[in-house]
């Protein structure tokens, strides 16, 4: 800016490259597994929920009973990352579900999903990775499980359903476009076989 150097010393650097790579998403019949190898309402509750809002699990943990519209399912949940308000959607398996779990609840907590022992304490993320993690070791998963995977599994649900990116982008709260595409604009294995067996 004070212009002490007249010329760009890096002009000729070349530019990082950025690799990505292909999204990490369960397949129908992994997601049938793990909703078997649930051993109570409370853990079916919990795959369900991250299945079908798509949220980050820090958010999830913030939810409060109250934010949950037991009716429609939509949940008025702030980011996590962009610090914006957007509506969450359990959907009707999700609701179900919840139901079960939250009338077989005893304590006085306002949150979504509680610890599963005295004082029933708010669930940290780390609580949600145990059990998703220990879910899936019990579904006999070779593959990684972990929460986040299944925001991924809704986003790419919604790309084979050739749903728009700005919806995607909107539902799972990516605060820049440019984060939706890099990841959902490409074509999946599926839809580039379908396309190759047309030719």
């Amino acid at each position: 800016k004070m212009r002490l150097i007249e010329e760009n010393p890096v002009e000729s650097t070349e530019p990082k490259k950025v690799y990505v790579k292909p999204i990490d998403y369960y397949q129908p019949e992994e997601v049938i597994r793990l909703r078997d190898a649930c051993q109570n309402a409370r853990e079916r509750a919990i795959i369900e929920t991250f299945r079908s809002t798509g949220a980050r699990v820090g958010e999830i943990a913030e939810i409060k009973i109250d934010q949950i519209n037991q009716e429609t399912g939509e949940i008025l949940i702030k980011s996590e990352k962009s610090g914006r308000f957007r509506m969450i959607y359990m959907d009707d398996d999700a609701r179900h579900y919840y139901k079960i779990y939250l009338d077989s609840r005893k304590d006085e907590s306002p949150y979504m999903f509680t610890q599963s022992r005295r004082p029933y304490g708010k669930m940290t993320t780390c609580g949600y990775r145990t059990i998703i993690k220990a879910i899936g070791q019990r579904a006999g998963l070779t593959c990684r499980v972990y929460p986040h995977k299944s925001r991924k599994t809704l986003g790419m649900q919604m790309k084979e359903k050739e749903i728009d990116l700005g919806i995607i982008q909107e539902i799972l709260g990516h605060a820049s476009p440019e984060t939706t595409s890099l990841y959902y604009a490409q074509s999946t294995a599926k839809k580039l076989r379908e396309v190759r067996e047309r030719l």
